[in-house]
């Protein structure tokens, strides 16, 4: 069952679109992390939705139809990275939390 988040969403005409997880803060980390996956900062817990410089977000584009659909999907992915440790949500890097075989 999935827990109940509240997010903030910040946006200045012409720059992108900032979205933080406000409840809960923190944020539960999978066994064995040391920050949270696709954010910019673990702390203020702002997620990293899309790579700009890529445009796959541009001011001519509804926030309701790209970021706020984006930041409830970046959720459906972390809930699972939190359970399992493994990141399924894509992008850059990875994210995996790496088995303690120790």
């Amino acid at each position: 069952m999935s827990d109940t988040y509240t997010l903030k969403f910040v946006y200045e005409q012409n720059f992108s679109p900032k979205v933080y997880v406000v409840k809960p803060k923190p944020l539960k980390l999978a066994k064995g992390a040391k920050k949270l996956p696709h954010t910019y900062d673990t702390n203020k817990q702002r997620l990293c939705l899309y790579l700009p410089y890529n445009q796959e977000w541009t001011t001519s584009k509804l926030m309701s139809l790209t970021i706020v659909h984006w930041a409830v999907e970046w959720l459906i992915y972390y809930e699972q990275w939190a359970f399992s440790g493994v990141w399924h949500g894509g992008g850059h890097g990875s994210c995996n939390v790496e088995p303690n075989n120790k």
